[in-house]
């Protein structure tokens, strides 16, 4: 006895393809979204250097550094990341601005500021974005004030 062997109907077919079709129509943009906010994690990592030596400034000083060159900062660039700056001067503040992630957050900014000051020690460090800041989608739960 010869069995024959039956493939996928046409029908059948077409419905695979509907399936990832809608899957993929959600998941690029979840993707693309995921590393966006990858990328600007990227910066708030690279700022730990810049947190440091303000910490670092206060306690040797006094008082908060009045730019990079005073906190002995060199600032940390990347391929997303266009600038870690120490600034206004004797603020503490550290600003961290973007490129090259997309039209919607290139030249935007993150801000750390020390908030925290006891004994020329910097406990704690608050996260913000400001009006013209990294739209708070794509920013960690910490900075979503």
């Amino acid at each position: 006895m010869i069995t024959r062997l039956r493939g996928f109907t046409l029908i059948e077919l077409m419905i695979v393809v509907a399936i990832i079709a809608i899957l993929a129509a959600i998941a690029v943009p979840q993707y693309q979204n995921y590393a966006k906010r990858a990328r600007i994690s990227e910066g708030l990592v690279l700022a730990d250097a810049a947190k440091l030596a303000v910490s670092e400034s206060l306690q040797a000083n006094g008082k908060y550094p009045s730019g990079n060159i005073e906190a002995g900062y060199t600032t940390g660039i990347s391929t997303y990341v266009s600038q870690i700056a120490i600034a206004p001067a004797g603020t503490g503040v550290v600003t961290i601005t973007y490129r090259n992630i997309g039209s919607d957050i290139d030249g935007r900014s993150i801000t750390l500021s020390p908030t925290s000051r006891v004994s020329n020690q910097v406990y704690q460090w608050t996260c913000g974005v400001g009006a013209s800041g990294v739209p708070k989608a794509y920013v960690p739960a910490n900075c979503r004030n």
